[in-house]
């Protein structure tokens, strides 16, 4: 994997980073705790089990901002970007498997990544955007982990049971295989 070129590389990323994109603004699903649930950490999870650090960093990062511009909500994009590339670090690419012991271990490290990030996000556009006393934003901040929480566990139980389908078809090596 290491000898793949740029292009190749660069491509995949783009497609995951298209994908996340999609199913942000698309296909998602009215959470009745808060916001909505969508798929599309699913594919930042899968991109950091199968592409190189760099490229699945900037594939979850540029999907998440093009997805919240689109949405409307430009004031999240960096935050969205930041939250993804932490989460990517948690992942591994490294091994020949998708699921690996690593990735499973990171999936509460994404979670606590995305429902940190997110909170911390909404205390710090509340004081900033809205002047908000401390008490309000930190209340908005709190009502915005339940919401949060949900989408990041239907994620990860989509991610396992995805990983797990395409482990058995060897899709790692089929879409990365090893030059010679």
């Amino acid at each position: 994997m290491k000898n793949k070129p740029k292009l190749y590389l660069s491509a995949i990323s783009a497609l995951f980073a298209a994908i996340c994109t999609v199913f942000v603004y698309f296909v998602h699903i009215p959470n009745p705790i808060g916001g909505y649930v969508h798929f599309a950490d699913m594919f930042v999870f899968l991109a950091a089990s199968i592409l190189p650090l760099p490229y699945a960093a900037l594939s979850g990062a540029v999907g998440f901002a093009l997805a919240d511009l689109v949405s409307g909500y430009p004031q999240y994009m960096l935050p969205s970007a930041i939250i993804r590339v932490l989460i990517v670090l948690a992942f591994t690419n490294k091994k020949e498997k998708i699921l690996c012991k690593r990735n499973y271990i990171a999936l509460p490290i994404a979670v606590a990544i995305t429902v940190g990030g997110y909170a911390v996000t909404k205390y710090i556009l509340y004081r900033l955007m809205q002047h908000a006393v401390v008490e309000v934003a930190f209340g908005a901040a709190l009502s915005s982990i339940p919401g949060n929480l949900v989408q990041s566990i239907v994620s990860s139980v989509l991610y396992v049971l995805l990983s797990l389908a395409l482990d058995k078809f060897n899709f790692k090596e089929q879409i990365l295989p090893k030059q010679r």
